[in-house]
């Protein structure tokens, strides 16, 4: 079981109700996987953020 992250996301999405996610991920030491523009924005970033996509290319 995943608990609620304690403190603040490392970054902070576009969309602020995308922060949740984020910060749930740095705690758990997530790869995000999402369509959503706001966050895949962040993958520039190197974020471990994927589209559907090239996350199934990266476990090929």
């Amino acid at each position: 079981m995943v608990s609620d992250p304690s403190g603040p996301p490392p970054i902070h999405a576009r969309d602020p109700d995308d922060d949740y996610l984020l910060g749930l991920a740095a705690a758990c030491g997530a790869i995000l996987v999402s369509g959503d523009q706001d966050l895949l924005e962040l993958a520039a970033l190197d974020r471990p953020i994927h589209a559907p996509a090239s996350f199934l290319t990266l476990l090929r």
